[in-house]
């Protein structure tokens, strides 16, 4: 059988992981977030030989006017699939012919660069906890925790799916399917409330070794650190077991200035 057609016939997954996390979106500071950011137009780069606007120059209505307006124009730029933000280029709207419509949309890399730094708007997303289906192996919900794109785990690396008495997580910060760390002592339960004695793997429970176990290198709380050393650990389903909070960036959100101005 030619091995194009095998994958063709392969059954389909009936879990994706996209039931554990929201698409991506543009979020940006409030307005009171922006205006308390540092002042200086000089201390922002350039976008096209232009400085970012001196706020302190404007009187404080038509400042958080300005602030909102830019806002609006902000949150029409897109994510990429890593959680980027770059320019909406769908339907671009001719400046001449529809001037109104041109100024609130963020078509281009020069929109993108005012807003990601300028106004450090950020591209955002959720992590969701969906019912289980007890149709469902629960290898195919381990399956799709592990494939949950690594950009999305960056933000939430110590997300767990609790539901039905379970709680999951995925088995590495790569897509797909992958063991522990090296060091990572482990210790087998038994799942209640199963008809087949499935198990779990996790953490030692032994104090004098459970320094042992943690977190992937190099993640902790969504910052950098040599090792994360948390005591927590991504349960492991064995291999005929069925064995993932909000990623964003701290302190952005979308309020209700992000209007333009009348």
């Amino acid at each position: 059988m030619d091995s194009r057609d095998s994958l063709e016939k392969e059954p389909k997954r009936a879990i994706d992981h996209t039931i554990f996390w929201a698409p991506w979106k543009v979020v940006c500071p409030s307005t009171d977030e922006i205006l308390a950011m540092p002042p200086d137009p000089r201390s922002y780069q350039m976008v096209n030989n232009r400085r970012r606007p001196d706020f302190r120059s404007q009187k404080t209505t038509r400042a958080r006017l300005n602030i909102s307006s830019r806002k609006y124009k902000c949150i029409h730029c897109i994510c990429s699939a890593d959680g980027d933000v770059i320019p909406n280029e769908a339907n671009i709207p001719n400046p001449r012919t529809n001037p109104g419509k041109y100024r609130v949309n963020c078509n281009t890399w020069s929109d993108v660069e005012k807003c990601r730094d300028w106004f450090n708007c950020r591209c955002r997303t959720e992590m969701l906890h969906p019912f289980r289906d007890q149709d469902v192996p629960l290898s195919e919900y381990q399956d799709a925790l592990n494939n949950i794109p690594f950009f999305v785990k960056q933000h939430y690396p110590g997300f767990r799916w609790k539901e039905d008495g379970l709680d999951m997580s995925w088995t590495s910060m790569t897509v797909g399917n992958s063991g522990p760390p090296e060091n990572q002592q482990v210790e087998r339960w038994l799942v209640p409330g199963t008809a087949e004695p499935y198990y779990l793997e996790g953490k030692n429970q032994n104090p004098q070794t459970e320094w042992m176990t943690g977190l992937l290198p190099g993640l902790k709380d969504g910052y950098s650190t040599s090792w994360a050393m948390n005591g927590e650990s991504s349960f492991i389903k064995r291999s005929s077991v069925d064995s993932s909070v909000s990623a964003s960036s701290p302190g952005l959100e979308n309020d209700s200035e992000g209007q333009p101005p009348v």
